[in-house]
């Protein structure tokens, strides 16, 4: 069950800016693996970046919040021409 996504401040960099965010997941030990695959597996790159889990001793359910990052790329920065060259 996927209870919050809370998009974070962007953070720019030179060639990307990284846009963060706040997951929060509840399920079994196994549904969290495939929700972790299933970001692993998205076209772009998503880094889970810290998490933590909460859960019962005994209980099946488990509580996942986590902090993942993605990025977008800030287009052809760097990619000038040489001063100089004549293209």
């Amino acid at each position: 069950q996927l209870n919050r996504i809370n998009w974070e401040p962007e953070v720019a960099h030179e060639f990307s800016t990284e846009l963060p965010m706040r997951i929060e997941v509840e399920g079994s030990y196994h549904q969290l693996g495939q929700f972790a695959a299933g970001l692993a597996g998205l076209p772009r790159i998503v880094i889970l970046d810290t998490f933590q889990l909460k859960g019962e001793p005994g209980g099946e359910q488990i509580a996942m919040s986590m902090r993942a990052k993605t990025y977008r790329y800030n287009g052809d920065a760097g990619t000038k021409a040489p001063v100089g060259k004549k293209s």
